[in-house]
């Protein structure tokens, strides 16, 4: 009997019996402590177990518990829970009392090994003012170990009156502002960053720019994180954020946002703290190859108000490459109340009017013509779908509802269609052809866009009938082609490898004798026009023969007003992808008219060849300018300019 009692004492002290002998208090969980170590080899450490019975009360057992090593060759553990380094490695610690297990991890180092620098997670924090955070620090070893030293460090606040620190590493807010959190052990250091925000203050989110960028295998680009606060307002956290790059094999980043590229390909770059993060596009180019220009596609688009239109962009490198960049290039409306574009490339009609859809990378863009229309249903326009056709060489019905039936050219006669009168919302199909100098005045009443459309034989409107010898260029020309009314898009869509041949529309004003010029002339009423829009189009002066640089008079009695003339004011003027040249005096003038109204505003000039633009006539005090205008918000960009001789630009 009394063998019988020694040999229950064990249970009843860790349990507990009732008179019956009955388990009251059962053990219902064990845990290691600590749950991993690092030591070095010939060292020991103490583990112990702590168990946790049904009522909640905990008590050491470690004495109780049976230990084992599961690498005895790396480190050896001893009844009581003791371990001792063997030889460098890993091993798994584990505890068993009465049927329940728990591990722990010990890495075993050389004694030799020191400690080479301390790392300190989260390495970046965000709390508001009274609130708190708690950091980790992990020691790296001269053999690559690693092990938590924590509770081992000093913890130091570079502002105590931003942030305090306890020894535990837990850190509190105190107030609006950052600190640099730090733990030492011995000479050496780690760092992190935290930033407390106003109490009741948050990050809403992170803002990285440049939100797109292209770079060449093998260089770099720096990214800048900007957090926007939920009371409005911002704070630089490039050097505060966690820095990831989505495809490394494309894109590394440095923790301080220093991106390098490594192959071709696209990477998103992502800046996150705590819980909020942002994101930009990183594209890397082949090493020594730069992108060039950008293609928009659709060149031109018409939708309805609400409706949508979806734009790719293609890049075109110099090694004669291209690559989808739809995604990566920033996409822009030039008139937002006309259309929204978002970062997709999808642009939105919001009211009636043209718009340039643009999308940069870089220092490189490309555009589109977006055009909306208010009205709800289609136009009919010749053929029922909104197309009518033009070819001066038709013999057909000129009924414009096909290419054998083209209109033959514009008047009021039979076969041709009114200049005056033409349909809103339709597109006019123009093939090659000479057309005389016109006057386009249909009623400014209605905001749907007129297009006359340069055919091309790969794009040339839905009749089927197309034939190659329809190919060419519509000419306008024999004097000024005016447009006096709104919404106008003259789209030639294409133009020749040297920008100097290949346009499938020109307005040539070649030999005509004084004031010359497309869109006004200094005629004009003095009414204001708006939303004129002309793409890959030619723009032939008067000054043809001339031998430059001779001092020989132009062929202009007075001026020879340039290849876009505006003597009435003009809103919302584009002109891009065209040539102008030979012009007699300004290739781009606005001038105020005799009734005093302003002379226009938002034009865009952009991807132009311009040259010999020249005078010969100073005799009558003719000048000789790129430029002659005083129009408010004018962009002109990525033109090229050559042989502009005369008084001024």
């Amino acid at each position: 009997m009394k063998r019988f009692s020694l040999f229950l004492l064990p249970l009843l002290l860790i349990a507990g019996c009732t008179s019956a002998g009955v388990v009251s208090n059962p053990l219902t969980s064990i845990a290691i402590s600590p749950n991993s170590a690092s030591i070095n080899t010939g060292s020991t450490i103490q583990f112990t177990v702590t168990g946790t019975f049904q009522d909640g009360s905990t008590k050491d057992v470690s004495a109780l518990a049976t230990w084992s090593s599961s690498s005895a060759s790396v480190a050896s553990i001893s009844a009581s829970g003791l371990v001792t380094g063997v030889a460098s490695g890993t091993s798994t610690i584990t505890a068993t009392e009465n049927g329940l297990t728990a591990t722990a991890d010990v890495t075993v180092r050389s004694s030799t090994a020191t400690l080479v620098s301390i790392a300190v997670t989260p390495r970046t924090a965000i709390i508001s003012a009274g609130a708190n955070q708690q950091f980790v620090a992990t020691g790296t070893y001269s053999d690559g170990s690693t092990q938590t030293i924590t509770s081992s460090v000093t913890w130091t606040s570079s502002s105590t009156s931003i942030a305090t620190i306890a020894t535990s590493g837990l850190a509190t807010g105190v107030a609006a502002g950052t600190s640099t959190v730090t733990a030492t052990l011995g000479t050496v250091s780690g760092t992190a960053s935290l930033t407390v925000s106003s109490s009741g203050v948050t990050l809403t989110s992170i803002s990285v720019t440049p939100s797109t960028a292209s770079i060449s295998a093998g260089t770099t680009k720096q990214f800048t994180a900007t957090g926007n606060y939920s009371d409005g307002s911002t704070q630089t956290l490039t050097t505060s954020v966690t820095w990831t790059s989505g495809t490394a094999s494309v894109a590394t980043i440095t923790s301080a946002g220093l991106a390098t590229g490594v192959a071709v390909g696209s990477s998103t770059i992502t800046a996150t703290l705590g819980t909020v993060s942002g994101t930009a596009t990183l594209t890397v180019i082949t090493a020594g190859v730069s992108l060039t220009s950008i293609t928009v596609n659709p060149a031109t688009a018409s939708v309805v108000a609400g409706s949508s239109q979806q734009f790719t962009a293609t890049g075109n490198y110099s090694d004669g490459s291209t690559q989808a960049l739809t995604s990566t290039v920033t996409w822009t409306s030039s008139i937002t109340a006309v259309a929204s574009v978002n970062t997709a490339g999808l642009a939105t009609g919001i009211g009636a009017g043209a718009t340039i859809i643009s999308a940069t990378l870089g220092g490189v863009s490309g555009s589109a013509v977006l055009t909306v229309t208010t009205n709800t249903t289609a136009t009919a326009g010749c053929d029922g779908a909104g197309n009518c056709y033009i070819y001066a060489g038709a013999t057909g019905a000129g009924t414009g509802t096909s290419w054998a039936n083209a209109y033959t050219g514009f008047g009021s006669g039979a076969g041709k269609v009114n200049p005056a009168s033409m349909q809103r919302g339709v597109t006019y199909w123009i093939a090659a052809g000479s057309y005389g100098a016109q006057n386009f005045t249909t009623p400014t009443s209605g905001t749907e866009i007129i297009t006359i459309e340069g055919a091309t034989p790969t794009s040339h409107g839905p009749a089927s009938d197309w034939d190659a010898s329809y190919a060419g260029t519509a000419v306008f020309g024999g004097g000024t082609t005016g447009v006096f009314s709104d919404y106008w898009v003259f789209e030639g869509q294409t133009r020749g490898a040297d920008w100097q041949s290949g346009y499938s529309i020109m307005f040539d004003l070649n030999g005509i004798s004084g004031k010359a010029g497309v869109i006004t002339n200094r005629n004009s009423s003095g009414n204001s026009f708006s939303n004129l829009f002309f793409d890959n189009v030619e723009v032939r002066g008067s000054n043809m023969n001339m031998t430059y640089n001779s001092g020989q008079a132009s062929n202009c009695s007075t001026y020879c007003d340039g290849g876009f003339y505006t003597g009435s004011p003009t809103n919302n003027l584009y002109v891009g992808h065209s040539w102008i040249h030979d012009v007699g005096d300004t290739q781009f003038q606005s001038n105020i008219n005799s009734v005093g109204n302003s002379n226009g505003s938002n034009w865009i000039i952009e991807y132009n060849y311009m040259s010999r633009d020249h005078s010969g006539d100073q005799s009558n005090g003719a000048h000789s300018e790129a430029f002659s205008s005083t129009v408010q918000n004018m962009v002109v960009r990525y033109n090229c300019f050559q042989d502009i001789l005369g008084s001024g630009v």
